[in-house]
């Protein structure tokens, strides 16, 4: 893929990490990228400022953005004051659980600093704040806070999520799509195959692994006497055409479980993390999902069977996935940044004392 530019006026600098990390998914990484993409069509250029965990980095670098690096165990202090000499006109920092003394630390900059969140509870200087939450409790923020885009109608997904159409069945069996994110780092796809395996469903699994999942072999092995046909894929080109042709997806309850519903694929939605839990249970009281905790996972065939026997509720379940999550949020969340920085000087702030 050619180098993008860096060299032309109006830098947006990315502040991500994503890799093969507990608490740390790959879906950060994928959800800046999709922006970036959807700010080059608004005229800015965007450099990616990132720790050095490799699988993330490589992602950034292989979609064709600079990165510049920043040591793995670098202080919070340290990765602020990056921020501060970057030549960007704006921040754009989507970071887990950001503390509040990092935000006024590289306010010291003259440059508009925008958080992607997850969620909420935080008292923050920011001149925007984006989270594109399904769970209405993620959405309270206090501070001093210029312009709030809050709600699903904000969730960024990449542009392959517009206007997305399911496509007709070419398959006799039914299909079912095993998706955990880039990296796993909770092992959910080999404990999902190893119960799925064990049981005689008469359907072809479709498995993907991100490109920062580990070794294939233990998810080889774990399928390897199944009387099920299983399909492994890693690193495919698009997931959203895998998911347009699915019956079912079994997938974690981060980025996936909105890509999903933007595609009208019903899905089993495994938390991977505790903070996945309310996202999961949200989608299934809107009726687009079933959920299964990490702990109950032995029941999954026995779910997954009984939706493979229910088209009706599986239709039903397509129709409210994409009632709730229209995959125009990164169109209108760049938007909205592009007018925002055009429209607005930034003004210089000081640090906080006791910061």
């Amino acid at each position: 893929m050619p180098q993008i530019s860096s060299h032309r006026m109006d830098k947006i600098l990315f502040r991500v990490d994503g890799g093969k990390v507990e608490g740390l998914s790959m879906g950060h990484v994928y959800r800046t990228l999709a922006l970036a993409r959807e700010l080059d069509h608004h005229g800015f250029c965007s450099i990616f400022l990132m720790r050095d965990i490799p699988e993330g980095v490589q992602v950034v670098k292989n979609s064709g953005y600079t990165v510049q690096h920043i040591p793995i165990n670098s202080s919070p202090t340290a990765q602020a004051l990056a921020m501060i000499q970057s030549d960007a006109v704006a921040m754009i920092i989507d970071i887990p659980e950001i503390d509040h003394c990092d935000i006024h630390r590289a306010r010291q900059s003259e440059k508009p600093i925008i958080l992607i969140d997850d969620q909420g509870g935080l008292s923050l200087d920011a001149d925007m704040v984006v989270n594109g939450n399904l769970v209405k409790e993620s959405h309270s923020y206090s501070g001093n806070i210029a312009k709030r885009l809050i709600g699903p109608k904000f969730c960024i997904l990449g542009s392959e999520f517009k206007h997305p159409h399911r496509l007709k069945k070419k398959h006799s069996a039914p299909q079912i799509l095993v998706t955990f994110g880039g990296s796993d780092p909770s092992g959910l796809t080999r404990k999902a195959l190893a119960v799925l395996a064990k049981n005689s469903i008469d359907a072809d699994f479709i498995v993907v692994l991100g490109p920062a999942f580990g070794s294939e072999d233990e998810i080889k092995r774990a399928v390897a006497e199944s009387n099920s046909q299983f399909t492994i894929l890693k690193s495919v080109e698009s997931l959203a055409t895998l998911m347009l042709s699915a019956d079912i997806a079994i997938a974690a309850a981060g980025r996936s479980a909105y890509e999903l519903a933007a595609t009208g694929t019903p899905a089993i939605l495994i938390p991977s993390i505790k903070h996945e839990q309310p996202v999961a249970l949200n989608f299934a009281a809107h009726g687009s999902a079933n959920v299964i905790f990490p702990d109950q996972i032995d029941a999954l065939p026995t779910i997954l069977s009984q939706l493979l026997n229910d088209n009706t509720t599986l239709e039903n379940m397509s129709q409210l996935g994409q009632q709730l999550i229209d995959g125009l949020g990164c169109h209108r969340v760049a938007s909205e940044i592009a007018r925002f920085i055009k429209d607005n000087a930034p003004i210089k702030k000081q640090a906080a004392a006791h910061c």
